[in-house]
């Protein structure tokens, strides 16, 4: 079961790699490629589930709700995937269960035993994404702070031919460079801040990892929010700068909380 959990939890993060990758191309065949990684990975949720009825391993707890109740979730999205649903919904979706999955992973006692050889293989990545992660939070709210002021500028005319601001990009150009980068950042930073549950349960103090990992999903919970009013509801501007704002300093706060941990 734990295995299958595990399993699941990355063809997710595959699958939401491959929407991103639409979302950014717009390729019809990318879509297609996500749809089908989606379906897998969902077998391999519901038959996370199967397996643990079948053994007697799901006894109602709050972790066994969440891991049927996701596994329904996923189910009732399969059958829109027809009609032409925003590839955003199956993403986000993606990478909802993919951090669900890996942090019930991280409390299942049955993987215990091979959690030090999974710190090995995971930690590299995990710090790896996050830090790439965060520098295209960086740059998305970078550029959205740069539209926002070109905006800013323009309304109260003072914008004008020769000064410096008028060397910089339009706030087309700029709005086009935050969304792409935004949607490039998003699954890497998923991906970071999902397998920072590892740790868990591990270290002196695993209270204070949880917490972290709570300020982490938070972090990424304001991400996708960023990346939701972009996408579906077609924010730019200010608008959109708020949520991503927003975003990024959270996850500078959960930086630097890495940090000042790091070097206790």
């Amino acid at each position: 079961m734990s295995v299958l959990i595990l399993v699941a939890s990355f063809l997710y993060l595959f699958t939401m790699a491959l929407y991103g990758a639409h979302l950014v191309r717009l390729r019809p065949a990318l879509e297609r490629a996500g749809q089908i990684a989606y379906v897998v990975a969902l077998l391999a949720h519901v038959a996370a589930v199967v397996v643990g009825l079948a053994t007697g391993r799901l006894t109602g707890s709050s972790a066994d709700v969440l891991l049927g109740g996701s596994a329904l979730l996923g189910v009732t999205l399969v059958l829109p995937l027809t009609k032409r649903r925003s590839p955003l919904v199956c993403a986000l979706a993606s990478a909802l269960f993919a951090f669900l999955l890996y942090s019930l992973h991280a409390f299942d006692k049955e993987a215990s035993h091979a959690r030090a050889a999974e710190l090995r293989i995971v930690t590299p990545v995990h710090i790896t994404a996050s830090i790439l992660g965060y520098l295209g939070l960086l740059l998305a709210a970078s550029a959205a702070t740069v539209s926002v002021l070109q905006e800013v500028r323009l309304r109260t005319k003072k914008h004008s031919v020769g000064t410096n601001a008028s060397r910089l990009p339009s706030i087309q150009s700029l709005e086009r460079f935050s969304h792409t980068v935004l949607l490039v950042a998003f699954p890497i930073y998923t991906t970071g801040v999902a397998l920072g549950a590892v740790w868990l349960s591990r270290g002196a103090d695993p209270s204070h990892a949880r917490r972290h990992f709570i300020m982490a999903g938070f972090s990424w919970a304001l991400t996708a929010l960023a990346v939701h009013v972009r996408v579906v509801l077609g924010w730019q501007g200010r608008r959109a700068a708020l949520p991503l704002w927003l975003a990024f300093f959270s996850a500078t706060f959960v930086v630097l909380l890495s940090a000042l941990r790091s070097g206790a």
